[in-house]
Order: C-alpha cells, then sequence, then structure tokens
C-alpha cells in the first residue's frame, strides 16, 4: 500500500514540476517579447532611426544583414551610453523603467534577463535573434552578478 502510494506522490509532484517549469518558461518568453517591443519604442521616442522588424525565423545572411543595419548598430553603440551629457539616465535605464511602468515590480533576475536580451538582440558580433537558454544563459550570469 505504501508503495503505491509513494509512487502516486512522486508522478503528482513531477506533474507539478512540469507545470511549474511550463509556467517559468511561458514568463521569460513573455518578458523576452516585453523587452523587444520597449527597445524599439526607447529609440523611437528619442527620435532615432527605427530598428527594422525582425523575424525569428531568418536565414543567418538575412541575420547578419539585420544586424549590420546602421539603426541596430547604433542601438547597441548607444545601450548604456547616457542619453544627455547633463543626466545619468541611459538608454537601457529608460528601457528598464518603461518594462517597470509596463509591471509594477520588475526584480533583479527580470532586470538581468532584460539587459541580456539587449545585449544578445542588438549584438553585432553575434547570430543570434532567437532568446534561447544556451544563448542568454552567459549573458545572464554576467549581467546578474553586475546588478
Amino acid at each position: 500500500m505504501s508503495i503505491i502510494l509513494s509512487r502516486w506522490v512522486t508522478i503528482r509532484l513531477l506533474i507539478f514540476f512540469f507545470q511549474l517549469l511550463a509556467k517559468h518558461r511561458s514568463a521569460q518568453g513573455t518578458l523576452a517579447s516585453k523587452v523587444k517591443d520597449v527597445i524599439a519604442i526607447v529609440f523611437s521616442e528619442f527620435n532615432l532611426p527605427p530598428i527594422p522588424l525582425v523575424n525569428s525565423n531568418l536565414r543567418e545572411t538575412e541575420i547578419r544583414k539585420w544586424k549590420e543595419n546602421s539603426a541596430v548598430k547604433g542601438c547597441f553603440i548607444r545601450l548604456f551610453k547616457k542619453i544627455k551629457n547633463t543626466e545619468p539616465g541611459t538608454y537601457m535605464s529608460w528601457i528598464i523603467q518603461t518594462l517597470r511602468k509596463r509591471k509594477k515590480v520588475v526584480s533583479k533576475l527580470q532586470i538581468a534577463y532584460a539587459i541580456s536580451i539587449c545585449k544578445v538582440l542588438l549584438n553585432p558580433h553575434n547570430l543570434h535573434i532567437q532568446v534561447t537558454e544556451s544563448v542568454i544563459k552567459p549573458y545572464f550570469a554576467k549581467n546578474l552578478v553586475s546588478i
């Protein structure tokens, strides 16, 4: 009787674990989507050239062409620069503030994740436009320590 109960508990715990994992991945995907939207909004607010839309199913040559676009390169270069010399705010801090307006509480983990997304997406020295765990992990670890 206890073996059956033990197996039942194990199965229920596994189901619960996979449900939590699915919610976590969904939340990461939602945050990644919001960050991508906010990048475009923030840079357009300061009258910078608009970042062209990007499809996540592009071929390597198309990704390279998108990342070499002057608007994308310009956003990457400006990401951690001050918006105005007289003010302390950077474009990245503005992106985080905009995320906070949309979501009342943004944790340090989410901030590190948002910074990582910006770095991966806009960096012209890599060919990544999809935010996968293997791509984001090294950036995320470094940014989490930096916060």
